[in-house]
């Protein structure tokens, strides 16, 4: 993608992107994991918009940890597990565990983009692995 077109949806989305930031940096409610869907007709420009906020000095900063993570047409735990740690892991449970010690006890964000099946079981066991305070953009 050109500049030109993320500099356009950084000009019209700049309060969005503003309180989406303020939203992830709010550390109050940091006893829970922060989930944020991002939905929207294919070819709108959310995974441009979400880089915007991905690579924005204040998310690197604050952020101890940062994973782009590409979701299969599957909604697949070892695969995204593994994207996030950066391994490849086949044993599920392994991978999980790899993922525990990867985020524990540090400032995460994580964007699952490109979900389109979504697996409410698969994402319940994910998710308790997912320490407390982490946050999850997902892009649908």
């Amino acid at each position: 993608m050109v500049d030109f077109e993320k500099d356009i949806v950084s000009r019209s989305r700049d309060e969005e992107k503003k309180k989406i930031i303020k939203l992830l940096l709010d550390d109050a409610n940091g006893k829970d994991l922060t989930v944020l869907p991002v939905f929207g007709m294919p070819g709108l420009g959310k995974t441009t918009f979400i880089q915007l906020i991905y690579n924005d000095p204040e998310i690197k900063n604050y952020f101890q940890i940062r994973r782009w993570c590409c979701v299969p047409d599957v909604f697949d735990i070892v695969t995204i597990t593994n994207s996030i740690c950066m391994r490849s892991e086949i044993n599920r449970e392994k991978a999980l565990q790899d993922l525990q010690e990867e985020v524990g006890g540090k400032k995460f964000l994580i964007v699952l983009d490109d979900v389109w099946n979504w697996d409410f079981d698969k994402w319940g066991k994910l998710k308790t692995f997912l320490r407390q305070g982490g946050k999850v953009l997902y892009v649908h």
